[in-house]
């Protein structure tokens, strides 16, 4: 899925991203909880991609004290496959420890 972005719009974005800490803005942006007490928190939405002018599909997971990790389509793909084992290990179902996950040559850890 992809949109073209008005150049002027595309200045814009680049603009206030800067006074964001560099962050990309996500559009259109709906946020989920992921647990009761809503201390863990999904955003899913499009990204702005400067170097082609274009959105691309993504997701964000936060917490309240972190500014979480964006993954892009791809990536989610990837993780929603381990959702299952790390939410036995995180739930306390589960006390062994799962094993690092590697996707996109990112490595998460279970602590």
């Amino acid at each position: 899925m992809s949109a073209n972005v008005n150049p002027d719009l595309k200045k814009t974005s680049n603009s206030l991203s800067t006074e964001v800490r560099n962050e990309r803005n996500m559009l259109l942006c709906t946020t989920y909880a992921l647990n009761n007490s809503d201390t863990k928190r999904m955003q899913v939405g499009l990204r702005t991609m400067y170097d082609v002018g274009t959105f691309e599909p993504s997701i964000r997971i936060m917490g309240n004290t972190s500014s979480g990790i964006l993954l892009d389509l791809h990536t989610w793909e990837k993780y929603k496959d381990i959702i299952p084992s790390a939410n036995s290990y995180l739930c306390g179902e589960n006390k062994n420890m799962p094993a690092p996950i590697i996707i996109n040559n990112i490595a998460i850890s279970f602590t």
